[in-house]
């Protein structure tokens, strides 16, 4: 993992503006002029909170957003938005994108280790719902017959 993104990755725990780093992140790593990860996905980012300071692993938060990249692009999506925003006292990030839903029977299963609808390890929602447990959040998902998926991540 890689970053020019002004934060250190190393750092087991920092206290920063999650939002910055989000974006930050998304920016110099998906849409620089030369990307370091490479995808067709049209990225947009939503921030309707500009600051929220936090306690969290950089590591870690890189790690949910390529994984929801990543699923974004098996699933066949052409666009994925983050969108952040203050919900209470909390921060909220939803993530949606336009690929194939994740059909119903499935979703109680789609954070258990193992568990896949694709070719994929079934190690990667397993992930992020163990990062966002640990942020003391919660992680649910939505889909409608849009053919839109939504996760949704409350911390």
């Amino acid at each position: 993992f890689v970053t020019n993104a002004n934060f250190d990755l190393k750092a087991s725990e920092i206290t920063k503006n999650i939002v910055q780093f989000i974006q930050e992140y998304i920016e110099e790593i998906y849409l620089s002029k030369e990307p370091i990860l490479l995808t067709k996905l049209n990225i947009s980012i939503d921030k309707r909170i500009e600051i929220y300071d936090m306690s969290f692993r950089p590591l870690e938060i890189t790690t949910l957003i390529d994984n929801f990249i990543q699923n974004a692009e098996k699933a066949g999506a052409k666009n994925i938005k983050f969108t952040i925003q203050k919900q209470k006292n909390r921060i909220q990030l939803l993530i949606q994108n336009d690929g194939r839903n994740i059909p119903e029977i499935d979703i109680p299963r789609i954070f258990e280790l193992g568990f896949t609808t694709t070719d994929g390890s079934g190690i990667g929602l397993f992930n992020v719902k163990s990062i966002i447990e640990r942020l003391h959040g919660r992680v649910d998902v939505f889909t409608n017959n849009n053919h839109n998926v939504t996760f949704r991540i409350i911390v």
